[in-house]
């Protein structure tokens, strides 16, 4: 019947990508908070923070069909609004540091550090977005929020001359259009009555694609990202 769409273990499976992600976002943190005004650093955090919410709300409800306790579909249908603001919101900050002028900061300041308070009020436009069931505009957003941060770590990648990293970058974001495309209707006909293949094939899908989210994170911070120059303009200043 409809409860064996979800095994438990397949739902503990689902908690990992949330889990890669909060690391990898741990990593940017910390090299990348004093490289920040105040309040690009409340929309970078209150984006991690949804975008973490988001997959554990949903393997938590998950977790709760598989095992017969309840089927919460409220947790499951926040997923797709709260992932897709909360990557917008750090991709916009992601981009906007590099036009900043703490983006040459190669060292601690304290402005960023006072920023932790911006990102509780944020927080609660996580809840707003659950009113609406139409995906596509969150489709769009998940894609521009990827494309933004891929974006800027990318180009971080290729000035640390690292261009593995830039390629796990992209692939990440490859993936996760191809996680898009798997929400989507016509990959659901396909994949009529193959329900538990088809979790499967995202949860691989995901896993890989946060995966090398965690190992670009990791790769750009061994290459000292915390103390390098992400200012976009001073680049074209010295070329010229």
């Amino acid at each position: 019947g409809e409860m064996n769409e979800y095994s438990v273990p397949m739902a503990l499976v689902d908690f990992i990508p949330a889990l890669i992600y909060a690391v990898a976002g741990g990593v940017l943190e910390r090299d990348l908070y004093h490289k920040m005004g105040k309040g690009n650093y409340a929309l970078f955090a209150a984006g991690l923070i949804m975008s973490i919410i988001a997959g554990i709300f949903k393997a938590t409800w998950k977790l709760l069909y598989a095992a017969g306790i309840c089927d919460f579909q409220r947790l499951s249908q926040a997923f797709m609004p709260m992932q897709s603001t909360g990557f917008v919101l750090t991709g916009i900050a992601l981009f906007a540091m590099m036009f900043s002028k703490y983006a040459k900061c190669g060292e601690k300041t304290s402005e960023g550090v006072q920023a932790n308070a911006f990102a509780l009020p944020l927080l609660l436009l996580a809840a707003a977005p659950a009113v609406y069931s139409s995906s596509l505009i969150f489709i769009v957003g998940l894609v521009v929020g990827l494309l933004l941060m891929d974006t800027v770590l990318g180009i971080a990648a290729v000035r640390q001359k690292k261009i593995h990293l830039l390629i796990f970058f992209i692939l990440n974001f490859v993936l996760m259009c191809g996680m898009g495309y798997m929400g989507s209707s016509s990959f659901e006909a396909k994949m009529e009555g193959r329900i538990a293949l088809k979790n499967w094939i995202e949860q691989g899908v995901n896993g890989t694609a946060w995966l090398l989210f965690l190992l670009g994170c990791v790769g750009l911070h061994r290459g000292g990202l915390k103390t390098m120059n992400l200012f976009i303009k001073n680049r074209k200043e010295t070329a010229a």
